[in-house]
């Protein structure tokens, strides 16, 4: 599998998850799976965590940030 995280890229956690370690997408991808709840935590531009699901689409605005896609 090919996989490349450029900014502008679309992708969702589960997608991100089956390519990276935890501990890598914690701390320099800025996406926390949350225990128990099937749920994504991942960083925005304003410092604060949006929840999402494995299967939402989110787009990488560099440095660790998302935004989700409408």
């Amino acid at each position: 599998m090919i996989f490349d995280l450029t900014i502008g890229c679309v992708v969702t956690p589960r997608q991100l998850s089956d390519v990276f370690q935890y501990a890598f997408m914690r701390w320099k991808l800025g996406v926390d799976y949350i225990p128990n709840s099937r749920l994504y935590a991942i960083d925005t531009r304003n410092n604060g965590k949006i929840q999402v699901t494995g299967d939402r689409k989110i787009v990488y605005l560099g440095l660790g940030t998302w935004k989700v896609k409408d």
